[in-house]
């Protein structure tokens, strides 16, 4: 279960209780970062009562085509921000990660911990994730600053002909009034999230 937008306040009540002991509870920050005017734009902590190994960074970069924005490439790991985000997975990693695992798939990081270079492809038993790099394709000209992190290509799914339905949807009003059957939930990945319709996000 992961929360998929910032809460970097403290709970209050039960809730900070439920958010510690929900050892399948997921939560998100952020890395402070540089915009394209060269200001430096702080990041966001995750919320106190989730541990780190249950935090996941969200970040996305993006190719820039005369003034659009696509998105072509996934940060999986970059490297910490002790300040606002002291985790070097992505909040998908972490989710895909504690999901496989528990259904007995070995995770292979990619990250050499006495050298701190990533040397390897990530995997998840047989199948591997590759690392991008600048070798190659479009991406043959950029350097290691744009390359930056464990990045590899997105491979977007599509679900009865429309990108919007990757996923089924369900209100959080109808989930709280019992509205929504556990088996549409049960042994699921779930992202608790908004939508934003101004920006079909």
């Amino acid at each position: 279960i992961s929360l998929d937008f910032i809460r970097n306040f403290p709970a209050e009540g039960g809730l900070g209780k439920r958010l510690r002991e929900t050892t399948n509870f997921i939560a998100l920050c952020k890395n402070s970062y540089i915009n394209e005017r060269g200001q430096n734009i702080p990041g966001f902590k995750h919320p106190p009562e989730v541990p780190l190994e249950r935090v996941g960074f969200s970040d996305l970069v993006d190719d820039d085509s005369q003034g659009a924005r696509f998105v072509r490439r996934h940060y999986m790991m970059q490297k910490s921000e002790p300040k606002y985000c002291n985790v070097q997975e992505a909040l998908s990693l972490v989710i895909a990660r504690l999901y496989l695992e528990a259904k007995g798939h070995k995770y292979i990081s990619p990250l050499n911990p006495e050298t701190r270079e990533y040397d390897q492809d990530m995997a998840f038993g047989k199948t591997a994730i590759p690392l991008l790099t600048g070798n190659g394709g479009g991406y043959s000209g950029f350097n290691n600053n744009q390359l930056q992190g464990y990045q590899t290509m997105l491979k977007y799914r599509v679900y009865q002909g429309d990108a919007d339905k990757f996923a089924p949807r369900v209100n959080i009003l109808d989930v709280l009034n019992n509205k929504v059957p556990a088996e549409k939930i049960k042994n699921r990945i779930i992202l608790v999230g908004f939508t934003d319709r101004q920006f079909r996000q």
